[in-house]
Parts: structure tokens; sequence; C-alpha cells
């Protein structure tokens, strides 16, 4: 199973193509196999995390961590489990990694 990592690195290759947001928390769209650059802020290395990644029920959890859904239900999940239905409605649904800064 591949692994998405939370975070990624200036010069690490970018997984897979979309928006991804700067330890300053400026947004930069990147494509799959390009390089992670420097902030765009103040040019130093940062690290680089998902905007928009989307996962639907039943797809395979690839990042153990907190995901939430559009109706603001909370969920922490493990790698290897299946995404669940909305805790809520009890229907199928997307989930988003939610990221929470000590």
């Amino acid at each position: 199973m591949k692994t998405i990592k939370k975070f990624h690195m200036t010069n690490e290759l970018v997984p897979e193509t979309g928006t991804y947001i700067c330890e300053k928390g400026v947004p930069k769209d990147f494509r799959e196999g390009e390089l992670f650059s420097n902030c765009p802020v103040n040019d130093d290395h940062t690290s680089w995390r998902s905007a928009n990644h989307e996962h639907k029920t039943g797809d395979t959890v690839t990042e153990a961590g907190m995901y939430g859904d559009p109706d603001g239900e909370l969920m922490d999940l493990r790698q290897g489990e299946p995404f669940p239905v909305c805790p809520k409605t009890g229907r199928n649904t997307t989930w988003k990694y939610v990221y929470i800064s000590n």
C-alpha cells in the first residue's frame, strides 16, 4: 500500500498534482513529479501539506490521523482501514485530513 506522508519538504518529489500549503500558510500549485520549492514568503526550506486531497467512503486510509467530513464530523482513522460512512447520516461521504497545529 502506498503511504502518503502528512508533510513534504523542499526538494522532495511531489507525489500527486494539486494545491499544497507551506509552513507560512501560502498555497501553491504543484504537478506530480516536480520538486517542492522553497517557501514563497522567505525563500527558506519549508514543509508542504496537501490543501484539498479528498477520500471517499470505502477508500483505504493511507495516512493515519484525524479526518473530517462536510458535516463537520471528525474521526481518528488508522492506516489500512476503509473510510467510513458519515456518522451523522449513515451515508457515503468525503473525508479530508484535518491538520492540527500545536
